[in-house]
This record gives structure tokens, sequence and C-alpha cells, in this order.
């Protein structure tokens, strides 16, 4: 039977297309900078973004624009990278440098990330930039990160780390530097080197060597060593001293098992998207 593809049927098939998570704003009253300076950067450079982190809870951005702000701003993991739409175009292509500075150390969680640092960004950008987020959820096909065997073991090259990231996070934003690269990635030409990094993390750089993004579907906390080779592997580079390429021909989709006892499993699923209803451009200070 044919049925007429009138306004109500269409509205719903919009609404299917994306569902309206939440109002991304930072809680009122909640942790913020107590003194910050925005700079316009007329380098002409294109490299640049966010963040460092340095003592007595200073962030700084050199050369970043609105949308790497944002993208660290609301960062759910570590390396966490989110889809960013809406905005004027000046929100990709202005440059600013930024110095704001805490009442107090940088709080780091034990998976290494500063999630309270973020927060206070977020503030930083709603206080100056005038921003305003909403969170849609897109359908999106992805790969689920799993077991390969349910309760099984991890394979020979995925083992479960005792290092301590919210220590090595906060020996780095000293100046010091572990014994060994720790809470951290490396990419080689067929090669994949994480250290001591969750799997929400791994998952994402997993998504840089296959056709959808990755998302952990695991259940396994905490922090993990991960050395896998496959074929699909292919960083841009430049590549620095310790360059480790692998000239292995195997695919991620039979190395996972084998390697790390893990397995990507195609499905659909949505993905958080960041859109920006409102922005206006800052107040600009000089040191």
């Amino acid at each position: 039977m044919h049925v007429s593809d009138g306004p109500a049927r269409r509205v719903r098939r919009l609404v299917a297309a994306f569902v309206v998570l939440l109002l991304a704003l930072p809680a009122a009253g909640g942790p913020a900078f107590k003194r910050v300076v925005i700079t316009p950067n007329a380098s002409g450079e294109t490299m640049g973004g966010c963040c460092g982190l340095q003592p007595r809870g200073r962030l700084t951005a050199a050369n970043a624009t609105l949308r790497d702000l944002v993208e660290s701003a609301y960062q759910r993991y570590g390396f966490d990278r989110r889809e960013i739409e809406g905005g004027p175009p000046w929100a990709g292509t202005k440059r600013f440098d930024v110095v704001a500075e805490a009442a107090e150390e940088h709080v780091i969680d034990p998976d290494g990330v500063p999630r309270k640092t973020w927060l206070m960004l977020q503030a930083l950008l709603a206080d100056r930039f005038k921003l305003k987020l909403r969170v849609e959820k897109r359908p999106r096909p992805l790969y689920a990160l799993t077991l390969a065997t349910p309760n099984g073991p991890p394979g020979p090259r995925l083992s479960q780390s005792d290092v301590d990231c919210a220590a090595v996070v906060a020996m780095e934003i000293r100046g010091q530097r572990p014994e060994k690269p720790s809470c951290s990635v490396a990419a080689y030409p067929g090669r994949l080197v994480a250290t001591a990094l969750s799997m929400p993390s791994i998952a994402r750089f997993l998504s840089d060597s296959v056709d959808r993004p990755v998302r952990d579907a695991t259940g396994l906390a905490g922090v993990f060593d991960l050395e896998l080779e496959a074929v699909e592997i292919r960083p841009p580079g430049p590549f620095g001293p310790s360059y480790r390429p692998s000239d292995t021909q195997e695919s991620i989709f039979q190395a996972l098992p084998a390697q790390a006892g893990l397995k990507l499993e195609a499905t659909q699923g949505t993905e958080d998207v960041l859109v920006i209803e409102h922005v206006e451009m800052p107040v600009l200070q000089k040191e």
C-alpha cells in the first residue's frame, strides 16, 4: 500500500537523523581560571593548537582556532577527537594565543586526563567567546571494539599497565620526562605502539586505520600497553629517530584477534557531534 510522504512523516525522518542530547554549557559557579589573556596571533602560520599545561595551574594555547579550543575543552578521554559543526567561518581560521592561570595546580585524573582543567576551559569559552553548544547524537556506521572471545584473555601483545598516568602527566607539567614513553602512542607504517592508554583512547587511534569510527565495547578498565602490526596502519609522519616500521601484510581484522585478543565488529550506532549555536569574537588584549 502506498503511503503519502506528508509533512508528519518528513518530520519523523528528520528527528530520526539526529537526537539533541544536551546543552553543552559549563555549570554556573563551577571551576574557572582566575586570569585569562587572549591575544590575536598574526604569524600567518597554519600549525598550532591547544593546549599546553604548566605549573601553578597555567594553560597556554598558541596559534589556536576556536575549534581547536573547543576540541580540547570537550574531551571525554585522552586523545579524544570530536566532530564539530556550525559557527562562523572565522571559528576555523582566526587564530589566537591564550594564557590562562588557575588558583591551584592542575588536577590530573588516574587516566592522565585533566578534566577539571577542561571544565575551566569550557567556562573560559562561555565567558570570553560567549560560546553556546549543543550535542547531537547522529546515526553512524561504527566498529565496536570487543573481546575476541567473551571473558577471554588478552592476546600476547596487549597487557594491563601499572603506570600511574596522573603521576606521569604531573611530571611532564613540571618539565620532567619519564624514563620511558608512557601514557602516549606512537604510530609508524604498519605498527601502532600504545603505552598505558585507556581502551577508549586505543579505540580512537584504531579509527585512523579503518573506514569508520571505532568505539570501545570491551568493558576493560584501566590502562593498557598494546603493540599492533597491521597493513592498514599508515600514519602520515614525519617520524622521529625511533622509527619502527613493519612490513606486515596482515589485515587489522586478522591482527587484532591474534595479537591483542580483540576484534572489530561492524555495527550501527550514534556519534556525538558538537554543534556551535552561538559564538562571538572575544575582546582581545595585549600582555
